[in-house]
């Protein structure tokens, strides 16, 4: 297992900018079975919980912490 696999096997990947194409992104990467979600990262609060809600992931007001997950 790498660093990018969560412990199911499934890529871990985070959406850093939820706009226009990002919030596409996460909506698109929370559909795809071998993919794991971690979170989405905004500098728009409202828009960043918003979509974090749809895509039921972990909202990151900040870089650094989503890196961790």
């Amino acid at each position: 297992m790498t660093k990018w696999e969560s412990n199911s096997g499934l890529l871990k990947v985070g959406v850093i900018g939820v706009g226009h194409h990002g919030q596409h992104h996460a909506r698109l990467f929370n559909q795809l079975s071998n993919v794991m979600l971690a979170g989405v990262m905004d500098v728009d609060p409202e828009r960043l919980n918003h979509i974090a809600g749809q895509c039921d992931t972990k909202p990151f007001a900040t870089l650094a912490p989503l890196l961790q997950e």
